[in-house]
């Protein structure tokens, strides 16, 4: 018998989603993240779509341990994203030790399938692990053990080398699926077997558990996230904010150049590598580690590669295809990345997606990026700005240009130079909801507006910024005083027609 850890009282319980054989439409059409927000760790017993469990740790961030059952052949060749096949090792997760065990009990061997002798020597091989860890607290199986919850064709027949397995290492649960109620099979969940209890997932089951030892604290994980538990520094998850956000709508914007700052988390694999996809983050695993530099090499030599494949949310990327492509680029420290956009829309006809609407327009007209803005109205006012600059450029040159050459004329030595000295002056800390954009387009009014009061002088862009850094001072000084704060907040926005 192993000298296995005592249990430690006191600590918090460990939460355990577990599920297998059916998608529940709880965890999945009406996923409700508030409802499974306690969730620590996911298991799965097998017979589950690749798909369905990269969904789950992308709307949950947590880990994903998994089994394949008898209908796994295609994790061959399409494993879930962000899990991890712990079949025949034993794992720790927060002090919770799990054992993995999958498939079923052998029936023509057109699936994952064993006989009871294989899998009695997959038991026997991962002894040492056990021994080295002093025991296993979760089991997790895809077929139940014999005479428990199984059924009695050979297909559903369950392992006696499970029982054995309960009676020599004693684990507190032995988690399996296979076995559905539709089958005419026992309803029964949970039987108590010895010191151990025998749970029937059948869909989903959500169980807490005591941690038998404290979690140790390794070099790359460092004291600092064990004391004050920061956050895991991964990706953000499409599937997590594009839900939360309802940008559930898409259209395809086709191949762009995006700025690689830009591009902050992954579809379906959010926990594979470190946030901003740095070169760092890929310490400690081989494969990917071989696979950047692969590609780096291919760059170096200047060999063509292929347009990563990115989701849009707003002014965040999220990859689809092309993670090893990032990491190398990031490396060798580009810029920009050429990449195939799909950009997601909100749902309905709401202002927010006539806006975004009204920016896709204007940058598919002028193949400019980036220029964000808070009415749609202004995009036409930048709009004719470019269009009459366009007329200048060809009164000019005698010659006809493109809308979109005119543009990064326009860009180069209108837009850029102004904004810069916006930033310079630091105009925007005034005006903490207006972006570069916003600004750009108020100075061009109030230029305008000052040449019409003063007919005999144009008023240039300059000027009008220079006005309004003076203004800006001068309110500063005024909030110096508690008793013209409030009021002076409102009539400055007020002027630059930027409510809060």
């Amino acid at each position: 018998m192993l000298l296995s850890y005592p249990i430690l009282e006191g600590v918090k319980k460990i939460k355990i989603l577990a599920v297998s054989d059916k998608i529940e439409p709880t965890l999945y059409e009406y996923f409700d993240k508030k409802r499974y927000s306690e969730i620590d760790l996911i298991l799965s017993a097998g017979d589950l779509r690749p798909e369905y469990l990269s969904f789950l740790v992308d709307m949950l961030n947590k880990r994903c341990y998994y089994v394949r059952g008898n209908h796994d052949i295609i994790y061959n060749v399409e494993p879930p994203l962000g899990c991890v096949d712990i079949d025949g090792k034993v794992v720790s997760h927060k002090g919770i030790r799990i054992l993995g065990l999958g498939g079923s009990m052998w029936y023509g061997g057109r699936g994952v399938e064993h006989t009871d002798w294989q899998m009695r020597w997959k038991v026997w091989k991962a002894r040492f692990q056990i021994w080295r860890r002093r025991g296993v607290d979760i089991v997790l199986t895809h077929a139940p053990p014999k005479g428990i919850h199984d059924g009695k064709d050979l297909c559903h027949r369950g392992f006696r080398s499970f029982l054995k397995l309960i009676e020599k290492y004693k684990p507190r649960y032995l988690i399996h699926g296979h076995v559905h109620k539709s089958y005419g099979y026992s309803e029964e969940k949970i039987t108590q077997v010895q010191e151990t209890k025998v749970v029937n997932v059948q869909g989903k089951h959500v169980l807490e558990i005591q941690p038998r030892m404290r979690k140790k604290i390794t070099k790359k994980e460092g004291w600092w996230n064990t004391v004050f538990k920061l956050r895991q520094d991964s990706l953000k998850s499409f599937y997590a904010e594009s839900r939360a956000r309802k940008y559930l709508d898409s259209i395809d914007r086709g191949i762009q150049t995006v700025k690689s700052d830009n591009i902050v988390g992954s579809v379906g694999r959010p926990l594979d590598f470190s946030r901003n996809f740095s070169i760092k983050g890929v310490d400690g695993k081989p494969h990917i580690q071989s696979r950047v530099k692969s590609i780096e090499e291919a760059m170096q030599e200047g060999r063509p590669l292929p347009a990563v494949e990115l989701y849009k949310i707003d002014d965040e990327y999220y990859v689809l295809d092309g993670h090893h492509r990032i990491i190398a680029a990031k490396g060798q420290g580009q810029k920009f990345i050429d990449a195939h956009i799909v950009e997601y829309l909100p749902l309905g006809d709401d202002s927010r997606r006539l806006l975004i609407q009204k920016r896709i327009e204007f940058e598919d007209e002028t193949g400019l990026g980036g220029i964000n803005l808070l009415h749609r109205r202004d995009y036409d006012k930048l709009l004719l700005q470019i269009r009459n600059h366009k007329n200048r450029i060809e009164e000019k040159l005698k010659e006809k240009v493109t809308l979109k050459e005119a543009a990064r004329d326009w860009f180069s030595v209108f837009y850029c130079p102004v904004t810069e000295k916006i930033k310079k002056l630091k105009l925007r800390q005034y005006f903490p909801k207006a972006t570069i954009g916003d600004m750009y387009v108020y100075l061009c009014d109030q230029a305008r507006l000052r040449s019409e009061k003063r007919l005999e002088h144009t008023c240039n862009l300059p000027e009008a910024l220079e006005e309004i850094g003076i203004l800006a001072k001068t309110t500063q000084i005024i909030l110096l005083d508690e008793g013209f704060k409030e009021r002076t907040i409102r009539a400055f926005r007020s002027l630059f027609r930027l409510g809060k």
